[in-house]
């Protein structure tokens, strides 16, 4: 096997006047860690990018 079973998931929202907003999903692992360490956040153009290819309205 290339992955592990994916074991748990994670799902952050924000509650909205118009309703939940999906914040970021993670299955099986986080990226918190990365992101504590280097200091920045994990939205780059690239990431943001892809996001609203994706139908994200952000």
């Amino acid at each position: 096997m290339r992955h592990s079973a994916n074991r748990y998931g994670s799902t952050e929202l924000s509650l909205t006047p118009d309703g939940a907003l999906v914040i970021e999903t993670n299955t099986g692992c986080a990226f918190d860690l990365m992101q504590i360490a280097t200091g920045t956040g994990m939205l780059t153009k690239e990431i943001l990018g892809f996001v609203r290819t994706a139908g994200a309205k952000i």
